[in-house]
């Protein structure tokens, strides 16, 4: 698949409103590139065609997401790291999707909970999906510039997935979900506990619990535990940074801790898991 731009390794990109046609723009990026997507408003699909890309919220590192795979993310609010040569499509949406989001939940009786947000709100790409990509670009960009572009990547989708499936990849096109999640995603790894997170959220104690549980489909505690073991488990098994990095980044300083941790979780050391990694 050829799309839009080669970028330079380790060159940085920031992405810009006027960059994109009918709402969308296509990239292939070398290793150690960042985009930055500071200067876009709203909501942005990111569709991973290939290759592997690390999201970096603030300071945090987090997802990795392997190629495939399709998200939503706020512009602005994070930038991505690609950790291997990867092809991407962005689609900066426009208010059509919030009027699918509507139909669909409509029409569902699927709640959102059920570990919706435990990653990303993403969906695997069907063949299909990688099809209409191909299609519309090719060495130069983008051969089409129609304004029924995301009308047609709607209407697919609409054919290719379930209800369940579409909920879940547009879950942040919900308002509640939206500023909820932002809020635990941008602060429960800098809190060491759940009462700090729900001082801050100026909730009481019965009411953020209920939230939690009917948007994250767990417990606060279990699911920040949860969290921070996938993320663990991501960054020891995917790329080549320190496991000493890794460790103080979520907070242990004790090697000893940090053994015993992987252990009850994984049931290896975190030297074993590195040296398993695929």
């Amino acid at each position: 698949m050829n799309l839009q731009i080669t970028i330079n390794n380790k060159e940085n990109v920031k992405l810009r409103e006027k960059g994109f046609k009918s709402g969308f723009k296509a990239l292939s990026v070398k290793k150690g590139t960042i985009i930055d997507s500071s200067e876009l408003r709203g909501l942005i699909s990111v569709c991973v065609i290939s290759g592997r890309i690390r999201m970096l919220v603030g300071n945090q590192k987090e997802e990795i997401i392997a190629g495939r795979e399709m998200f939503l993310m706020r512009a602005g609010n994070c930038m991505l790291e690609i950790i291997y040569n990867a092809e991407i499509v962005f689609i900066l949406l426009d208010n059509g999707w919030n009027l699918l989001y509507k139909e669909i939940k409509g029409q569902s009786q699927t709640a959102l909970g059920n570990k919706l947000l435990f990653r990303l709100p993403s969906m695997e790409i069907k063949p299909v999906v990688a099809l209409f990509f191909e299609d519309i670009s090719d060495e130069n960009g983008l051969k089409y510039n129609t304004i029924d572009l995301q009308d047609q990547m709607r209407n697919l989708l609409k054919k290719a997935y379930s209800r369940k499936a579409l909920l879940h990849f547009m879950a942040l096109l919900d308002d509640g979900v939206s500023v909820f999640y932002d809020f635990i995603n941008s602060n429960y790894l800098k809190y060491k506990g759940v009462e700090e997170l729900i001082l801050l959220s100026g909730l009481t104690q019965s009411t953020f619990n209920r939230k939690f549980r009917e948007y994250f489909g767990n417990s606060p505690y279990q699911w920040i535990l949860a969290r921070r073991a996938d993320q663990i488990a991501r960054r020891l098994t995917v790329g080549e940074e320190p496991i000493g990095l890794i460790m103080r980044d979520f907070g242990f300083t004790d090697a000893s801790h940090f053994n015993r941790f992987c252990r009850s979780m994984f049931g290896k050391t975190p030297t074993q898991m590195r040296n398993k990694k695929v």
